[in-house]
């Protein structure tokens, strides 16, 4: 995609900051937001896209996805897929994301750096990414995927898809840590608490220790990267955060205590309330044992609950959506659940400057001058009709670092 100069004109503009929404116009140009206000200037050979009755805002940020679970059922992926399909699956779903509004995409396992820079050159289309690599995770915990009777290699030998990297103790876990930034991880994933897919843990139980969680840490960190921790429990929160994690996954049993700690210590909170329960609304789309059912059921519970409790307690809230194979059709109810929580302003909020402040990219995620073209125009008002988000035939134009991916209607 090229640079264009772009005029969005007439329409109502939702900043993503949270200010209050006015009839106006965005320019774009040199790849970034030149001007935003009740009347923009209309440089010659400017492309100019009639915004009347839509709605113009920052491009959509989702700061928990895996796009290489292409199958629900991630845990048998590697036995039934190869990796030339798994990479084509991965390639569709990016594209899908892009087409809805999203123009920035934490991978927080699955995607290697290959797909960052077919992304990044343009090979593929799609939003963005800051990826992991693979995800850490200790023997028995929600990354080994073994029933109790496989005795085989726990390490997942994949190169992308959904892979975990298994290692237990300080030594293992130092050396864990420094091959995925060898890989090309702009952060580490761990796994620090017990999960609903994995078959052998349970969800109220911490895993790892303070001291390996620790230097998990400590090793990102003298790298210049930062610890995003799967944790569910507030033990598991608790202990994350103490250990320096930057990031909570899913947090769906937070308590006030523990919200209080994350907000002293400026660690925020990616809730992926959708994933859970929209899974538990919809068991029979899957075939899981009984008991992974019940964790399902167990965590849905807690996740809309999560997010109030972090609101309250001033932690820093983003929006992940963590969707696994055909489930990515529910990204529009990360939104419209969380709006039932805080609001339709608040979620819209969530999913632009909140997510970019959590990712350290200031330059994203709202119409401010000086950030990058990043500018999605939904049919609509989304501050009135949250649903609109994330939904295809909502969207009207995208345009992704100062060019229009898509525009319907191009004038």
């Amino acid at each position: 995609m090229s640079q264009e100069i772009i005029v969005l004109e007439g329409g109502l503009v939702v900043d993503g900051n949270g200010g209050e929404p006015f009839a106006g116009s965005v320019l774009i140009a040199d790849g970034l937001i030149q001007e935003v206000g009740d009347r923009v200037s209309h440089p010659e050979g400017a492309v100019v896209v009639d915004c009347t009755g839509q709605a113009i805002l920052p491009g959509l940020i989702d700061a928990h996805v895996h796009v290489g679970a292409t199958m629900v059922d991630f845990g048998n992926q590697s036995r039934v897929k190869p990796s030339s399909l798994v990479a084509l699956e991965m390639a569709g779903r990016l594209r899908h994301m892009l087409d809805v509004g999203y123009t920035l995409i934490r991978d927080c396992g699955g995607a290697d750096w290959g797909f960052k820079v077919a992304l990044d050159e343009g090979v593929i289309p799609g939003p963005d990414a800051i990826i992991s690599g693979r995800i850490i995770s200790q023997t028995g915990g929600h990354g080994d995927m073994r029933a109790r009777a496989d005795h085989s290699d726990p390490r997942d030998h994949h190169e992308f898809g959904m892979v975990f990297s298994i290692a237990d103790g300080t030594s293992e876990l130092r050396r864990a840590v420094r091959e995925e930034i060898r890989r090309g991880a702009d952060f580490i994933k761990v796994m620090a608490s017990g999960g609903a897919a994995s078959p052998t843990d349970r969800l109220e139980c911490a895993q790892y220790s303070l001291e390996e969680l620790t230097v998990i840490v400590d090793e990102a960190t003298r790298n210049g990267l930062y610890v995003a921790a799967h944790a569910l429990p507030s033990v598991a929160i608790a202990q994350a955060v103490e250990a320096g994690a930057r990031t909570i996954e899913h947090g769906n049993f937070l308590d006030e205590p523990t919200a209080r700690l994350m907000a002293d210590r400026g660690a925020a909170l990616v809730p992926t309330v959708a994933t859970y329960v929209m899974a538990a609304r919809h068991p029979e789309k899957y075939s899981d044992p009984p008991e992974v059912v019940a964790k399902i059921g167990h965590a849905a519970e807690g996740a809309m609950a999560a997010v109030e409790v972090a609101y309250r307690h001033g932690v820093a809230v983003g929006s992940g959506s963590d969707l696994l194979g055909d489930e990515i059709a529910w990204l529009p109810h990360e939104h419209e659940l969380r709006a039932e929580v805080v609001g339709n302003g608040a979620a819209i909020v969530a999913a632009t400057s909140a997510n970019a402040d959590i990712l350290g990219r200031p330059d994203l995620g709202r119409l401010n001058v000086g950030c990058r073209g990043d500018v999605l125009v939904v049919r609509g008002n989304p501050l009135e009709k949250i649903s609109l988000l994330a939904r295809r035939e909502a969207v009207r134009a995208i345009v992704k670092r100062g060019a229009l991916w898509r525009c319907e209607e191009r004038e």
